[in-house]
C-alpha cells in the first residue's frame, strides 16, 4: 500500500497567508481611480539598537567635561582635567553593582597612593533613597567620593546600563566599558606607569 500524503493542511496554510501585491503590475489595486505608487516605504524602518560596545567606544578620546549635574553626598572630588579618575556608574537595586562596588572600593585603596582618584555616581532611581545608598557604602567599604547625577554624565559617557565605568586621564576619557573588565595593566597605561 502507498502512503498518501494529506495536502489538506498545506492547503490550509496558503490560503490563510496574506498574498501580498499583487503579481500583474497592471492591475489596479483598488476600484478607484490609479495612483501614483510611493517614492518611498511610508512606514519607517525600526531604529536598530545601537552596539553598547561601539557606544563605548565613541567615547573613548573625548574630553569628561566637569562635574555636571552632580549632588555630592559629602565631599566633592578633585577636577576631571588633571590627573587619572575612574567614573563608576552604579545603582543601589543593581545585584551586578552591589557586587562590583566592594570591588572598586578595594581598587581605589590599594591605587590610590599611586595617583588613582575613584568617584561613583547613581541616579537614585527606582524609588532608592539616600540613607540605601549610604548604607551600601558602608557595607563595601566605600571611602570614594559618591554624588547623584541628575543623568547629563550617563549621556556624556553613554552610559545604557549600570554597572558602568570610564577611566579619564588629564579630562579625557582613555577608556570605556565594565567595571569588571578593569586590570592592573589599565589602570597602570591610564596612570602613565611603563
Amino acid at each position: 500500500m502507498r502512503p498518501t500524503l494529506s495536502l489538506l493542511p498545506l492547503l490550509a496554510a496558503l490560503a490563510a497567508c496574506d498574498p501580498g501585491p499583487s503579481v500583474d503590475p497592471l492591475a489596479p489595486a483598488h476600484d478607484g481611480p490609479p495612483v501614483a505608487a510611493p517614492t518611498q516605504d511610508p512606514a519607517p524602518a525600526a531604529a536598530a539598537k545601537p552596539d553598547p560596545k561601539s557606544l563605548e567606544a565613541a567615547v573613548v578620546g573625548t574630553q569628561a567635561g566637569d562635574w555636571q549635574g552632580v549632588r555630592w553626598l559629602d565631599a566633592a572630588p578633585a577636577d576631571l582635567s588633571e590627573g587619572t579618575t575612574l567614573v563608576l556608574f552604579w545603582e543601589a537595586w543593581c545585584p551586578h553593582c552591589r557586587r562590583e562596588l566592594p570591588e572598586v572600593a578595594t581598587l581605589e585603596r590599594s591605587w590610590r597612593d599611586r595617583g588613582l582618584q575613584v568617584v561613583g555616581l547613581t541616579r537614585m532611581s527606582r524609588g532608592v533613597e539616600e540613607a540605601q545608598v549610604r548604607e551600601l557604602m558602608a557595607s563595601s567599604q566605600v571611602e570614594f567620593p559618591v554624588g547623584q547625577q541628575d543623568g547629563v554624565l550617563s549621556e556624556r559617557f553613554a552610559v545604557r546600563g549600570v554597572p558602568a565605568a570610564a577611566l579619564v586621564h588629564d579630562g579625557e576619557v582613555v577608556w570605556r566599558g565594565h567595571p569588571a573588565r578593569l586590570d592592573e595593566a589599565l589602570i597602570g597605561k591610564a596612570l602613565g606607569d611603563s
